[in-house]
């Protein structure tokens, strides 16, 4: 089987950004837990159909799971510009 360039490291940190176990993206895709956890470990590729699917769970273009995000810039620094906050008075 040839090398795949899917990026791992991807499925891993949207998971985790969107709260979700393995189990969790096994129910919404039907692909196997077993499967997932092979393949975010790389040991195996994931096939065009399994990309598809998590790209819908995830809202994502499949290419997504290609390219470098912008979690791999370690010396990226927020902009405080682009940050908000919200304050609810309670009782």
């Amino acid at each position: 089987m040839a090398k795949s360039n899917f990026l791992t490291i991807n499925l891993k940190n949207i998971r985790t950004m969107f709260g979700y176990t393995l189990n969790d993206i096994a129910i919404k895709t039907g692909i196997t837990f077993e499967r997932l956890h092979y393949i975010q470990a790389g040991f195996d590729s994931p096939t065009m159909e399994e990309v598809v699917l998590l790209a819908k769970v995830f809202h994502v273009k499949p290419i997504y799971f290609y390219k470098n995000d912008s979690l791999h810039n370690k010396k990226m620094v927020v902009n405080s510009e682009h940050m908000s906050f919200r304050f609810i008075e309670r009782d």
